[in-house]
């Protein structure tokens, strides 16, 4: 009895999986919206500067190696130092990255230049 009450309840939830995961198939993702879609355009931004410092230094006759040994040299410089360089917002106080000139919390301007790396790099 036990084994029958275990190979129908079994049963029936593997159904139900196999009917959510076909589901899930057929579902389209919602598109990005609010801080998600800001998030997706910094990082589409990021990667175009990026491309175009590469193509600027390939040109100019540096290597990947020598781009590997720059990043190494950076690193820590550059992931401690957003919130080393970051300024308070003068509504919000919350901490905007250097380059920002609105905060990317409540909007106040920040009385920053902004610069091309605003928000991505400091």
């Amino acid at each position: 009895m036990n084994f029958l009450a275990g190979y129908l309840v079994g049963s029936r939830s593997a159904a139900r999986a196999g009917r959510l995961a076909a589901s899930a198939h057929t579902m389209k993702a919602a598109p990005p919206s609010g801080k998600i879609a800001d998030l997706d355009e910094r990082i589409d931004r990021l990667a175009v500067v990026v491309e175009a410092m590469w193509t600027l230094l390939e040109e100019s006759g540096y290597s990947a190696a020598d781009l590997e040994d720059k990043v190494a040299e950076l690193e820590e410089r550059v992931l401690d130092a957003p919130i080393k360089t970051a300024v308070k917002c003068p509504s919000c106080e919350a901490l905007v990255p250097r380059g920002l000139a609105a905060c990317q919390f409540c909007g106040a301007a920040t009385g920053q230049e902004p610069t091309p790396f605003g928000g991505i790099a400091t």
